[in-house]
């Protein structure tokens, strides 16, 4: 063994490392803490390592980020098509409740034949609604669907 700057110095002759600070020349002073070309040869020599483990770290958090992704928006999704199917299910009812509207009638006497045209345009429109706002959303759940599952 032998001291360098006043420090122990271990296994001198079995380090082989490249000097970063020394034009690449082969370390050859031990594990010496203490001296600066020590920790630039340790990090040279480790720089791939510590490459290798931010890959592979940075991979297990955009997976993990990604499955928390995939969870969010599918929840938002089920979300929307809940509320979209409550909507249609209501536009239904109106429509239901329309059609029992126009055919009320007191001692035999109906609502006018003008009223009940109304009664139907409105709820042709109630109806065309509904079923639009089914298919889309149906079809808008399927493909947002398709690209989570890709």
């Amino acid at each position: 063994m032998r001291l360098w700057n006043s420090s122990l110095v271990l296994a001198e002759e079995r380090t082989y490392r490249r000097d970063l600070l020394d034009s690449f020349r082969r370390f050859a002073r031990g594990w010496n803490i203490s001296d600066t070309h020590y920790w630039t040869s340790v990090g040279f020599k480790a720089v791939p390592f510590f490459a290798i483990a931010a890959a592979c770290g940075g991979s297990v958090v955009l997976y993990t980020g990604q499955g928390k992704f995939h969870t969010s928006t599918k929840d938002t999704l089920d979300f929307i098509l809940s509320q979209a199917h409550d909507t249609v299910d209501k536009l239904d009812d109106v429509s239901g409740y329309l059609s029992a509207a126009k055919n009320v009638g007191v001692d035999q006497v109906m609502l006018p034949q003008a009223l009940q045209t109304r009664i139907n345009d409105l709820q042709s429109k109630i109806n065309a609604s509904s079923s639009t706002l089914s298919r889309k959303t149906d079809g808008n759940a399927r493909k947002i669907q398709t690209v989570l599952d890709d």
